[in-house]
């Protein structure tokens, strides 16, 4: 008996040849006589193997929400990011900024959807990629907010600015944080300056 296999937003479903031409009858006269037909009624009651493997594909689509927050390090080209997920509730910013790594300069927070493993009909499971919901603008723990003419009120010399400046005019940044850390990152809508936290 040949295998083919059902595929589904989280993954692929085993199903041989004979059960699957079984659903495919059962959806059939279903459009053609709604209501006629329940197809896990059907399984449950002529094929228990079949319903199993039908309640396995439901369960597959339990998903649940997940917090993750995600800071960046300053690295040596491109920033450096530690993900980790972390309990939602009302104080969720101010337990992600104490949490922060001490050479962390900002976070963000996402909400993402997750699923267990799913079996893959070979004894083994499929992993379930995480689906990103929403994520927020940058959380930057501590730092200074500075305008182009700020950033030019700095500069005596005017040319310690000057490739910083052409950044901010070139990417039309209407504004810059200096972190406490020294590097200089745009300050976008969305975005918000915290107090440097008491990190754990």
């Amino acid at each position: 008996m040949s295998e083919t296999s059902i595929h589904t937003e989280t993954g692929v479903h085993p199903f041989d040849s004979d059960e699957l031409n079984t659903i495919r009858g059962i959806c059939d006269t279903e459009k053609l006589y709604p209501g006629r037909f329940n197809l896990a009624g059907y399984a449950a009651e002529v094929m228990p193997a079949m319903a199993e493997k039908i309640e396995q594909l439901r369960v597959s689509f339990d998903v649940r929400e997940e917090k993750r927050v995600t800071y960046l390090i300053p690295g040596i080209l491109f920033p450096e990011d530690d993900s980790r997920t972390i309990e939602d509730g009302p104080d969720l910013v101010d337990r992600a900024a104490a949490q922060a790594p001490r050479d962390a300069y900002c976070f963000t927070i996402e909400t993402v959807l997750v699923a267990d493993p799913i079996p893959d009909g070979r004894g083994g499971t499929l992993r379930v990629q995480p689906k990103s919901m929403d994520e927020s603008g940058y959380y930057y723990l501590g730092g200074e907010l500075f305008t182009a003419e700020q950033i030019e009120a700095l500069d005596d010399s005017g040319r310690e600015y000057q490739i910083l400046l052409s950044n901010m005019r070139g990417n039309d940044w209407q504004m810059m944080i200096r972190t406490p850390l020294g590097n200089w990152q745009p300050f976008g809508e969305g975005d918000v300056l915290l107090p440097n936290p008491v990190r754990e």
